[in-house]
């Protein structure tokens, strides 16, 4: 056999990278005439948290070492986006604002207002109460989670509030309560009442 001189091999070699060229061209080229397939980004999705569930209880007022008679029926959590319009966060002008695809912490809850009439201050002639509800999350090792809720300033840095609500007395009401957080490793949270009042905070 003659072997191949040092010229040839080298022409040899170039030869076979070109055509490597070639052919891959040609099949990027195919791939973008005939429309190869587009992967499509991960949609944002709500999933269930995995968190032990609150055990229906009346709910412990937040200030004082005393149980209300708001009575907590359920509580479910998942992690979601919020798919509504950029809302402020806050009752303040320049406040934070929540925008369209943030990821959220919900709590979806229902509570009963077995407060009556004879409840002093508790229940007003229209026969519903004024409740606002403190929610804490916390981590694995029972450190706040850092978040802000939806529609009501924070109070400080690690007890957040619901809205006001009005609870008729002797009937369940549902709602949930939006906690803006990029944290999906919540481990665990309490509902505590704030206010229970026949009047409006001032």
């Amino acid at each position: 056999m003659v072997p191949m001189n040092k010229k040839a091999f080298i022409e040899a070699i170039i030869i076979v990278v070109v055509l490597a060229i070639s052919i891959g061209a040609g099949y990027i080229f195919a791939n973008q005439a005939h429309g190869s397939p587009e992967v499509s980004p991960t949609p944002n999705v709500s999933t269930p948290a995995d968190i032990k569930p609150l055990n229906p209880q009346y709910l412990s007022f937040f200030y004082e070492n005393a149980t209300s008679k708001i009575f907590l029926v359920s509580a479910t959590p998942r992690y979601d986006y919020w798919t509504k319009n950029d809302t402020p966060m806050t009752w303040f002008t320049n406040g934070p604002v929540i925008h369209t695809g943030d990821p959220v912490f919900v709590v979806n809850v229902t509570v009963r207002n077995d407060y009556t009439l004879n409840d002093q201050n508790r229940v007003n002639s229209a026969n519903f109460s004024v409740v606002i509800l403190y929610v804490t999350l916390y981590d694995g090792n029972n450190n706040n989670v850092i978040s802000a809720p939806k529609a009501y300033p924070k109070v400080d840095s690690n007890y957040y509030t619901s809205n006001q609500w009005n609870f008729d007395s002797g009937k369940s009401s549902s709602f949930e309560l939006y906690f803006l957080t990029t944290d999906r490793n919540v481990d665990h949270y309490q509902i505590s009442v704030a206010l229970v009042s026949s009047m409006p905070p001032p």
